[in-house]
């Protein structure tokens, strides 16, 4: 890992003892993998989350605007955004698995 760049970062005691403890476990050696996971981790969410509102948000405004009478209410509407939304996050792990 040559490009490696040093930041100084700060954080709640809660964060510190949950990085504490991940490095504790034994599941990683030093609070540095900690913190690399965790922003992996981050950029799945946010590229899931923009694949979701490229593909799929533009998808349904057009499927709306040709066909409002087919709208959900926002409840409903919500719970399917999250369920995708958790399934495109939880995509690449499984396949990790």
């Amino acid at each position: 890992m040559s490009n490696i760049v040093k930041k100084t970062i700060s954080l709640t005691k809660e964060q510190a003892a949950f990085i504490e403890a991940q490095v504790a476990s034994g599941q990683y050696a030093n609070a540095s993998e900690v913190i690399r996971e965790s922003l992996r981790r981050e950029q799945r969410h946010a590229a899931a989350l923009e694949k979701f509102i490229r593909e799929e948000g533009a998808k349904a405004y057009d499927d709306y605007m040709a066909h409002p009478e087919r709208a959900l209410p926002i409840d409903e509407a919500f719970a399917k955004i999250y369920a995708d939304i958790e399934a495109l996050e939880s995509a690449p792990e499984q396949a990790a698995e």
